[in-house]
């Protein structure tokens, strides 16, 4: 299993998806769902033609041979690896995320934290309740999410055609003087403090609308099992969600979705090159959007911002406060100097459906694991010999199975382990895309025994077994 837990890092690190295995479900492979099986091997039976071998030339013949690493890892090890991605990407498209937008989706850390936003091609929007917007062709897909339909959905015909995440281009200070003074519900104790963290800007937002841009709401994240009404309208001093509640620590509050937006003064120009002095911060971030700047790095982040929240009684408008942060004010509360204070709700769902998502996807890649290890159990009985003539005569190796499938299930399914370990209850059709992986393992192994034995002679001269290896013996046989 080493080749499928190292691959979802290699492709986080290389193609930037969101992480496809935790680290922490890879310790529950390797602690977890691995030992017992593993410890198994030493009860099984030898093959029972065992004597009738040549006995092994120690000078030459290691215990750990090319040909075994080869079968272990590049072979054995990428189908798991292949079998594990298939799964993941299967789970993460039945919740609305279709593979073709995953890549580049995971750089910044913002999967999970900021909101996501994408480009169709048709579709239709629909509200909680499943209508479908009328008129969308007329008013625009802004238009539909301003009055409550939120939520795209492919319908027949319609696809996403690319995603993207708001620039984080403006960088705050880490002043503790304005860290004890803020009050993360009234907008004027922010001062320019974000704890240095690179924060979403109003005009970043502003850039991905202009460019067909609209919040990536899928409706199969509502049809799915951990859709949650109340992430349409969350307390910002609820607990329970990152960066949510009144004690929350600074760094998590800035690194999610805020109570508000920053606007920038497009006044002051961007530290660095003083050519940028003549660029509105709205052309810097169309440039870094398409890619003429790759990352928005020290010569294209903003220094001088101003943090808005809406007031009591704000409207939905196209550019509103209200519908930049995707929040609004519960009260008409107000603080001692007259400035809004009351309760924030905030539209969370957009972030929360990535982050469950990706949950379930990854607990799916652990699951897939845990199933074609039991073709990886089995064929690792013989060397030589069909699984059929050495039987299932292992006691310890057949608890191990049951084992190891009984825990994944718990760790899946158990209430409560889903916060420690990041696991969550799949769906039992999300068990099936692995099966047929497992199958094919297990018949891969069992025809290249069959074609070693087939294809090798043994001769015997007196008392010693001669054995004349046939191609496949001599590339595969350890």
């Amino acid at each position: 299993s080493n080749i499928p837990e190292i691959a979802p890092f290699l492709v986080f690190i290389t193609i930037q998806t969101p992480l496809p295995l935790s680290t922490v479900l890879i310790l529950c492979i390797d602690l977890g769902t691995d030992m017992v099986p593993a410890i198994s091997m030493a009860w099984e039976n030898p093959e029972s033609d065992i004597m009738r071998r040549p006995a092994r030339d120690s000078a030459v013949d290691r215990l750990v041979t090319k040909k075994l690493v080869s079968f272990a890892y590049l072979q054995i090890g990428m189908i798991q690896a292949i079998a594990g991605f298939f799964t993941w990407f299967v789970v993460m498209n039945d919740y609305g995320y279709p593979p073709h937008i995953l890549p580049g989706l995971g750089s910044f850390d913002n999967w999970g934290k900021q909101v996501l936003f994408c480009r169709f091609d048709g579709g239709q929007f629909r509200n909680l309740q499943g209508d479908i917007f009328p008129g969308l062709a007329a008013s625009g897909p802004i238009q539909a999410q301003l009055q409550g339909f939120y939520f795209w959905d492919s319908g027949a015909t319609g696809s996403i055609e690319e995603c993207a995440f708001p620039a984080r281009n403006f960088d705050g200070s880490s002043s503790s003087d304005e860290s004890d003074a803020l009050n993360i519900l009234v907008a004027s104790t922010y001062g320019r403090f974000t704890n240095s963290v690179a924060v979403v800007s109003a005009e970043s937002i502003t850039a991905l609308r202009q460019a067909g841009y609209v919040e990536y709401y899928p409706w199969k994240g509502v049809e799915s099992p951990f859709w949650v009404d109340d992430w349409l309208q969350w307390s910002q001093t609820r607990k329970g969600l990152q960066g949510t509640g009144t004690g929350v620590d600074d760094l998590l509050f800035f690194n999610v979705q805020l109570p508000g937006v920053w606007q920038i003064d497009t006044t002051v120009p961007a530290k660095g090159d003083p050519a940028e002095a003549s660029q509105t911060v709205l052309d810097i971030t169309e440039r870094y959007f398409r890619g003429e700047l790759l990352i928005p790095n020290g010569d294209e982040k903003f220094w001088h911002a101003t943090f808005a929240q809406p007031a009591f009684g704000d409207a939905a408008t196209e550019g509103s406060i209200r519908d930049l942060c995707y929040c609004e004010r519960a009260t008409d509360a107000v603080n001692a100097a007259g400035e809004p204070s009351g309760p924030i709700w905030v539209n969370v769902a957009n972030r929360q459906m990535q982050k469950e998502a990706l949950h379930h996807a990854q607990c799916a890649y652990f699951v897939t694991i845990v199933v074609v290890q039991w073709a990886d159990l089995l064929i690792c009985k013989t060397r030589w010999l069909s699984i059929y003539h050495q039987g299932m005569r292992n006691p310890a190796m057949n608890f191990g199975l049951l084992f190891e499938t009984l825990l994944a299930a718990v760790l899946c399914y158990a209430p409560g382990i889903d916060l420690a370990l990041g696991t969550r209850p799949l769906r039992l059709l999300h068990w099936v895309p692995a099966v047929p992986f497992s199958i094919v393992i297990f018949l891969y192994d069992e025809i290249r025994k069959y074609i070693m034995r087939a294809t090798s002679v043994a001769v015997t001269q007196g008392q010693q077994v001669i054995m004349h290896y046939g191609w496949m013996a001599r590339q595969t046989y350890y």
